[in-house]
């Protein structure tokens, strides 16, 4: 047998039809802002728009695909008349229920880049933006710009983050900048702007008083009121602080969300002011992620928007809504075998099933308390998931935990595999060093073979055909044959230049490896390197169902046919060019995590001609048959298709799926490691296409 390692690609004996398609699936749980209107509450997000059902927790997306002009959007309200204003990135966008309008520069707003938008008594509506602020009166828009809102500095006009409605048709906001610390209190009379002193966020409360926050000094803040004169309301001084968000509820409470270190560790909690006293509310452990916004609705409920989620308060219990990607920084993935895609995004896990997304991070889901480095499946769907507490093993019904070692404080399995026994492979980084442990359904192995050759850290481990494990290290690549580890030396001495990244094993055997600067591919036999083109740090790799290779990198998405090279950014429709992970599905969608979400890219790439639809099994062998321990099965197809391979015993039990993926026309191959298994009599069913044959083997101790 020969086995090449060159691609053998059907697109280059026949023709094809293609049509590409993008969609970006973002998360909406990094809360930017916050509205109310009756029941729901509009949160503008780093996705788009969410509308949210207090009641029932149901929930509604709204992102550019339905109108709005940007999906960052940084401001909401709601007007009298039930419309709904959007702030975003790139002007302002007005939903009325059934249709959408955009206001931009064009139509005389300040600036496109807004920070906050309120509706004023009168109903007019005032935007601010990072270069000026707007009045919007129904019909025509009025604006101003730094240079028009004299006495003051030149460059008072910048980042009006904050706007409130005083006494007296009053218009009061927080902008520009002193130096690079002190924001200006602006108030308009209807006239004219003037300056009324230093403050970062405005809001005023029932009786039409004005309350700010302000920067004393060394990120110490203040809350204060305006009377004509300053007249500050201190609290808790002596602990360095800062207020980042301001509310008032209908008993004239003041609402903060405080940010303080008292020792290096960034802490946030909230506190409110009654008049005459101050307090706190205690954080719950799960309200994770920084706390951005809060708000207080008519029925006196404190909302809180923070980086992973929404949080209402009643006083005495928080509550969270949390719904899809959790977020957009996509670090690992899988796609199991009900072809199911399960995300990790800052530690917190979520799935997509083709038509919604779900994540395991709400209140009542086993995971919410183990934040997430690593994730892996195995042939019998289990998925498992590297914690700092241990391992989480979920079978499809149960979840449970499995502790790491007593013998070795300190692993956190930061890189995930399983092997064709059953057995689990981790590697983790304790001072420096980089370690390798496994697990094998009843207690864990330390591998403390000279701590992975002394290499400081491990990015990726590799489970090949014949059940060798390589893992990705600065020092180079690692490779464990069952007994011992090494230090891989390529032959000739044709080592890659940079540092292995990433590695994947595709369903024909072949290994890929990626490197700062090379793409390299090992077929049991032979290696080949390949330069890439301009593309650094391999950080994923996958081979579709058509034998295309595509590499995640910090690029963008690198296309690879076995002779040509195309790369992919964000301006042909990737969501974030940075990508971390490379998936294909059965129906060979392609899926890229993004630091900015994920792309699923499908394009549609069929055969027209010149192969037949189904592949015809030629011919398929075991050998050694008998064995102890390991047999290779052999087949041989006679035009490219689906192929599965799978091991079971006598009982019916699936034992093991050596294969599974689409192949080439020709001869290929996989190796059994029946390693941990019984003797007795196994049977091995190949399918390909519409065909199926079984043959028995025979394990002898």
């Amino acid at each position: 047998m020969h086995m090449r390692c060159v691609l053998l690609f059907i697109l280059l004996c026949s023709g094809i039809v293609s049509a590409e398609s993008w969609t970006s699936h973002v998360s909406h749980n990094s809360i930017q802002s916050i509205a109310f209107e009756g029941d729901y509450v509009w949160c503008g997000t780093t996705g788009g728009v969410i509308r949210w059902d207090k009641r029932n927790g149901v929930f509604l997306n709204y992102s550019k695909r339905d109108g709005l002009v940007s999906d960052d959007v940084r401001a909401v309200a709601v007007d009298s008349s039930g419309r709904k204003w959007f702030g975003t990135s790139a002007g302002v966008s007005v939903f009325d229920g059934a249709s959408w309008t955009t206001y931009n520069t064009g139509d005389r707003l300040a600036d496109d880049d807004v920070r906050s938008i309120e509706i004023a008594p009168d109903s007019r509506v005032w935007v601010g933006s990072a270069f000026g602020i707007s009045m919007f009166d129904g019909e025509t828009w009025q604006a101003w710009t730094e240079g028009q809102m004299s006495p003051g500095p030149s460059r008072s006009l910048r980042d009006v983050s904050s706007i409130a409605f005083g006494t007296n048709g009053a218009v009061w906001c927080t902008a520009g900048y002193y130096d690079s610390q002190i924001q200006v209190l602006w108030r308009f009379d209807g006239v004219s702007w003037q300056p009324e002193g230093v403050a970062k966020t405005v809001r005023t409360d029932g009786a039409g008083n004005v309350w700010y926050t302000r920067y004393v000094g060394f990120t110490i803040d203040s809350l204060e009121r305006y009377s004509g004169s300053a007249c500050e309301y201190p609290g808790y001084t002596g602990t360095a602080r800062e207020y980042t968000d301001i509310s008032i509820d209908r008993n004239n409470t003041v609402w903060l969300i405080r940010r303080h270190a008292p020792v290096m560790n960034t802490i946030e909690d909230i506190v409110w002011y009654d008049g005459s006293s101050w307090g706190f509310v205690d954080r719950p452990g799960w309200l994770g992620g920084s706390m951005k916004t809060i708000r207080t609705d008519a029925e006196g409920v404190v909302w809180v928007g923070a980086d992973e989620g929404l949080f209402s308060f009643d006083g005495d219990k928080w509550k969270r809504f949390f719904q899809g990607l959790a977020h957009n920084q996509i670090s690992e993935g899988i796609i199991d075998r009900d072809n199911i895609l399960w995300a990790v995004s800052r530690g917190m896990a979520a799935t997509y099933d083709g038509v919604q997304w779900e994540s395991y991070a709400n209140e009542d889901d086993f995971l919410r308390d183990y934040p997430i480095a690593s994730i892996a499946v195995d042939d019998r769907n289990v998925k498992w998931f590297g914690t700092e507490a241990g391992i989480v093993r979920f079978d499809g019904r149960s979840w449970s935990l499995i502790p790491y070692s007593e013998e070795e404080p300190g692993m956190y399995a930061e890189t995930l595999a399983v092997d064709r026994s059953g057995t689990l492979w981790c590697t983790y980084t304790k001072e420096w060093r980089a370690y390798i442990a496994s697990y094998d359904g009843s207690e864990w192995l330390l591998h403390s073979n000279e701590n992975l050759l002394a290499a400081n850290w491990a990015r990726d481990i590799v489970v090949d055909r014949e059940d060798r494990k390589w893992v990705c290290t600065n020092k180079g690549l690692a490779q464990y044959d069952g007994h011992e580890w090494t230090l891989y030396e390529f032959p000739d001495g044709n080592t890659p230049s940079g540092i292995p990244y990433s590695g994947y094993c595709d369903p024909q055997g072949t290994l890929w490896f990626g490197y700062s600067s090379h793409l390299c591919c090992f077929d049991g036999e032979t290696w080949q390197m390949y330069r890439l083109p301009g593309t650094e740090s391999i950080r994923s790799i996958a081979r579709d169902r058509n034998g295309i290779l595509w590499l995640g990198s910090l690029d963008g998405v690198t296309r690879f046919n076995g002779q040509s090279w195309q790369i992919l950014t964000p301006a042909d429709g990737l969501v974030n060019g940075t990508v971390n992970l490379v998936l294909v599905d059965e129906n060979n969608t392609k899926w890229f995590g993004t630091l900015g979400g994920f792309s699923e890219y499908q394009d549609n790439t069929t055969v027209v001609s010149g192969e037949k639809d189904q592949p015809e099994l030629l011919s398929f062998i075991t050998y050694p048959n008998p064995f102890n321990p390991s047999t290779t099965l052999s087949f041989m197809l006679s035009a490219p298709g689906e192929v599965s391979l799978r091991v079971y015993d006598v009982t019916g039990r699936k034992v093991t799926e050596l294969v599974r993926g689409f192949f080439s026309a020709g001869e290929h191959s996989a190796v059994w490691n029946a390693k941990g298994c019984a003797s007795g009599v196994y049977f091995a069913v190949l399918k390909a296409g519409e065909q199926t044959e079984t043959r028995k083997m025979l394990l002898v101790r």
